[in-house]
């Protein structure tokens, strides 16, 4: 009897101890699908790591977890990061750390936009506000209204079906 407790508790620690990773892990919070997950893979078999990803619907979504939840990288909106440094929940960054963010290559309105911020130390830009109109090549003289109306198209009466992102940050 001592024999076989002794050998199951030898197999049960056995399979607790194989199946401990001893690969780092690195916690990932973003909004949506931002980055492919095959992407992640191979990070992964690069860095010999463990990637948590967790997605959730939106800057507060990343809020929420955020104040329950350590993660490594945020990827949050503008206001948000400010919301989240006014209320001491993300760390400055050490930018030494990462050799490819260099501040002197961003355009000069964008370092000096940047500079002016009380919480510049706590974030890398990862995309910097832009504004795009997208249209169907497929219908005739469309293309042609677009290009001579520019974004003033959006705002004028016209024969075109228009729609917006459903994002009250990004509608005009």
């Amino acid at each position: 009897m001592k024999k076989s407790l002794l050998l199951i508790m030898f197999i049960i620690i056995t399979i607790f101890l194989v199946s401990c990773s001893t690969k780092q892990k690195l916690y990932i919070l973003n909004v949506g699908d931002y980055i492919d997950d095959s992407l992640l893979w191979e990070f992964e078999k690069l860095y010999n790591c463990q990637v948590i990803y967790t997605e959730v619907g939106s800057n507060e979504g990343i809020y929420q977890k955020i104040k329950n939840e350590a993660y490594d990288i945020l990827v949050p909106s503008d206001y948000m990061i400010e919301k989240l440094y006014k209320e001491d929940l993300i760390q400055p960054l050490d930018y030494s750390r990462f050799e490819n963010y260099k501040f002197s290559e961003l355009f000069s309105e964008a370092q000096t936009m940047i500079n002016e911020l009380e919480y510049k130390d706590y974030f890398i830009p990862y995309f910097w506000g832009t504004f795009g109109i997208l249209y169907n090549t497929d219908v005739e003289g469309l293309e042609d209204y677009v290009l001579e109306k520019g974004l003033e198209c959006i705002y004028e009466e016209n024969q075109y079906k228009k729609g917006m992102y459903n994002s009250s940050r990004d509608a005009i």
